[in-house]
């Protein structure tokens, strides 16, 4: 080895170390952020409490889904009452007055009936009236063989022109009432189908209700009953939730990024020792080499 290299180990050799004393300071730098960030927690527990905080987020943000649920099915059940007791009076009404029309059209009915009969009984007399012309007093009736013709005066001021007008207008008013039947009957039909849909919604809203309930009820852990009614405390709830999931994030990942930091530091802080104590055993052989070469040169002057 020449001097020029045994002169330059030494440099090399504290520049070796000042590199280690510098990969030293970043490695207690990093340990002292990590050990801020873990707070006398393991990298394993800050895990497990950001999973903690993340489920509590999780479950919170639910009950939050869940109650805005509830009370658009409570909201749907109260609107589905409300429409259902309104109805059930009108149909009482809708049915008497049908029952109203029907009575009245089974009175006209009868009246058409009674009135065409008289129609009929009026037309059959009014045909006879050649042979009412033709009667005498005290004499017999061709037809029925009697002397006595009471009614020949009464038969001959029957109009049957003015039964039949009678008739037609009964015809008349039997038509329009039973018309206003078929549309009372229609009005019915379709109030009672909406009846029956509204039976239909509010026992399936009635279900879908329970099955919420029921599931809120897994959801309160301790909540009271009822607390799906106050989304304003809820959100506030899961508001807070999610901020300490957040900051419970930020730590883990601060945590992390600084284990990393510690990591490569000590990998530099090996790499520089392990440097350091190569050249330092190298400066040491040289001088082992140099001494012994001097007590050589030594001996042979002394000889």
């Amino acid at each position: 080895m020449t001097g020029v290299q045994t002169c330059a180990l030494p440099i090399s050799l504290h520049s070796a170390e000042q590199d280690r004393q510098t990969s030293q300071q970043a490695c207690d730098h990093a340990q002292h952020a990590l050990a801020g960030w873990l707070q006398h927690d393991s990298l394993a527990q800050l895990r497990q409490h950001w999973q903690t905080s993340l489920a509590e987020h999780s479950r919170w943000q639910q009950r939050l889904d869940l109650a805005g649920q509830l009370q658009q099915l409570a909201q749907r059940a109260a609107l589905l009452d409300s429409e259902h007791a309104s109805l059930t009076p009108q149909l009482a009404t809708q049915q008497a007055a049908l029952d109203t029309l029907r009575a009245r059209c089974q009175q006209l009915r009868e009246q058409v009936s009674d009135k065409r009969q008289l129609l009929a009984q009026e037309q059959r007399i009014h045909s006879l009236e050649a042979h009412r012309a033709t009667l005498q007093p005290g004499q017999p009736c061709p037809l029925c063989g009697s002397s006595a013709h009471p009614s020949i005066h009464a038969y001959q001021a029957l109009d049957p022109s003015a039964t039949a007008r009678a008739l037609a207008d009964k015809e008349a008013e039997l038509d329009a009432c039973q018309e206003q039947g078929q549309h009372a009957a229609g009005a019915l039909e379709a109030r009672n189908a909406r009846c029956q849909q509204l039976a239909e919604q509010q026992a399936h809203t009635a279900q879908a209700l329970a099955e919420a309930q029921a599931s809120w009820q897994a959801l309160a852990d301790g909540l009271a009953p009822l607390a799906w009614q106050h989304p304003d405390i809820l959100q506030q709830h899961a508001n807070t939730a999610r901020q300490q999931q957040a900051a419970q994030q930020q730590r883990l990942q601060a945590a992390e990024a600084a284990e990393q930091a510690l990591k490569q530091a000590r990998d530099a802080l090996d790499r520089h020792t392990q440097r350091w104590q190569a050249m330092h055993a190298e400066l040491a052989s040289q001088h082992a080499a140099l001494t012994h070469a001097e007590d050589r040169l030594n001996s042979l002057l002394a000889e």
